[in-house]
């Protein structure tokens, strides 16, 4: 990663997107503290609405709209009774909890969907939605069941895309994985026409999803951005507003370039998480304004949760059987290693075992200056260096990576790119070390567009500004070994746990390593 590149990425980190002090036109939006006081409103609120914000804050305030709200989602009957369920529901419920009405205000401007989320500090945030009846027919959506294992994800990742493509209207939707790495990867696609190109199989860098608008896509259920190039409405109060849980909030102006420079001006993302990580996002993208009914919306949303949902009990029943798995064959060959009185053969066994299981081109046990090594030959040094880093920078029980350089000495000429390691405790309280070790293989990396040249563009406001090309681009990348698999650092861990309560870590294979060695 260049100087370029990393600099752009914290630039964009430091963009505080939910405090943009502005929402997108094609809605209205009002906030009011927890005692229902005025705090903040959209310029455009009347014009879109043709309601007084003050006028309407009072309403709510004396129960009047309340009661109205709380009749369109059927909660209760009286207006009491209503003004206490909507009241509840947002005082007991976490910053994000939110009412969907689908034809849930009237006024002489028309009919609005409205979305009503509880904000920091009990806020309530109101938002405004013209009311558009559903442009097409609905179709049934793909069948997850009967789906269990990892073989046929790609075939359901391919499935919900071509769904969605379908039910959405949008030019293009992706299905963009998130790698360990932070950058992202379009591993289904559907477009409409080949004029507008192809992303599958292109990778993307962390910069152009930065964490902390991955952040944004966990807490809400969409991300809608209906002409990135409209006029936006900027919001009116004695101080800045919190836009988290905003539907409406406003599009970061470097994102509106970057969405220029793709050829697109409207866009819809529906999050994939893995536990408090985003892991994956269904990105669509239209070459026109475009912005679905709030019932198509919440319609697709049920059908990616069902998705990920059976997404999530997979990979854990994957995980279950991976940590079984790497348990069975670690106590298998611990077992015949302990019936075995040669400790060379010890060793040789372990050793072969170690490098078939993680593809690795050498071995070695690091205990006290001592080194026993297996596989191809390399510089003693290394070890040296990763015993150092290990001990000094890394706090983890285990690591990988294929990518070493920085972890070793510069003057360090070695054939070997990329490690992994964990620690072992031992029985007189050192520490000891297993590493795996991979050599340097050349690899080409497809992205979209050069990832080192963020800055393109320059407007004489932003200063900076995304790539303008997102045309394939090969990188080959020298320095880096195989890429270690996702299931690393659980079976890495696994192999510790067992290796822990093995006789692996007693005096006695202490005494092998330093007899072969002397």
């Amino acid at each position: 990663m260049s100087k370029v590149h990393r600099g752009f990425l914290a630039d964009c980190e430091k963009e505080e997107l939910q405090y943009s002090g502005s929402i997108q036109s094609y809605g209205a939006l009002l906030i009011l503290s927890k005692e229902f006081d005025l705090l903040h409103f959209s310029e455009n609120f009347e014009d879109l609405t043709g309601l007084n914000p003050q006028t309407f804050a009072k309403q709510v305030a004396d129960g009047t709209i309340l009661a109205l709200l709380s009749s369109a989602s059927h909660n209760t009957n009286t207006r009491a009774e209503s003004h206490n369920s909507i009241s509840n529901n947002f005082a007991s419920g976490n910053p994000g909890a939110r009412l969907e009405l689908e034809e849930g205000f009237e006024s002489d401007r028309g009919v609005f969907d409205l979305i009503i989320t509880r904000g920091v500090e009990n806020q309530w945030l109101i938002e405004f939605f013209e009311h558009n009846v559903d442009f097409s027919s609905w179709i049934s959506p793909p069948d997850f069941s009967g789906v269990y294992d990892l073989s046929n994800l790609q075939s359901l990742r391919e499935k919900l895309v071509y769904w969605i493509a379908e039910v959405t209207g949008f030019d293009r939707v992706m299905y963009y994985q998130f790698l360990e790495d932070g950058d992202g990867e379009v591993v289904a696609e559907v477009t409409k026409g080949q004029s507008i190109g192809s992303y599958l199989g292109l990778r993307f860098p962390a910069s152009d999803i930065p964490l902390i608008a991955r952040q944004l896509y966990l807490k809400n259920p969409w991300r809608v951005i209906q002409d990135a190039q409209a006029e936006v409405a900027k919001l009116l109060g004695d101080s800045t507003a919190d836009l988290t849980w905003s539907d409406l909030r406003s599009v970061s102006p470097i994102h509106v370039v970057y969405m220029q420079n793709m050829g697109d001006r409207s866009s819809l993302s529906y999050p994939i998480s893995a536990g408090q990580e985003l892991d994956a996002l269904i990105s669509c993208h239209s070459q026109h304004p475009l912005h679905l009914p709030l019932k198509r919306l919440r319609g697709i949303k049920e059908v990616v949760d069902e998705f990920n949902m059976l997404l999530r009990n997979i990979k854990t029943t994957n995980r279950v059987r991976l940590v079984d798995e790497i348990a069975y064959n670690t106590h298998q060959i611990l077992k015949s290693i302990d019936m075995m009185d040669d400790h060379v053969l010890q060793w040789q066994t372990f050793s072969e075992w170690l490098l078939e299981e993680f593809e690795s081109d050498a071995v070695v046990w690091s205990h006290n200056q001592t080194l026993y090594t297996a596989g191809i030959p390399f510089e003693k040094q290394l070890i040296g260096d990763l015993n150092s880093w290990f001990a000094q920078h890394c706090h983890d029980l285990v690591f990988y990576k294929n990518h070493i350089k920085d972890l070793i000495s510069d003057d360090l000429l070695t054939h070997i790119a990329g490690a992994a390691g964990l620690r072992i405790s031992m029985q007189d309280k050192s520490t000891g070390h297993i590493f795996l070790l991979r050599t340097e293989q050349v690899d080409e990396v497809v992205w979209g567009g050069n990832p080192n040249k963020p800055v393109e563009h320059h407007d004489g406001i932003l200063g900076i500004a995304p790539r303008q090309s997102f045309g394939k681009w090969v990188e080959k990348r020298i320095g880096f070994s195989r890429p270690w698999d996702n299931a690393t650092r659980l079976r890495l861990l696994r192999l510790r746990d067992e290796l822990q309560r093995s006789s692996l870590k007693n005096t006695g294979w202490l005494s092998v390593a330093r007899s072969l060695n002397e």
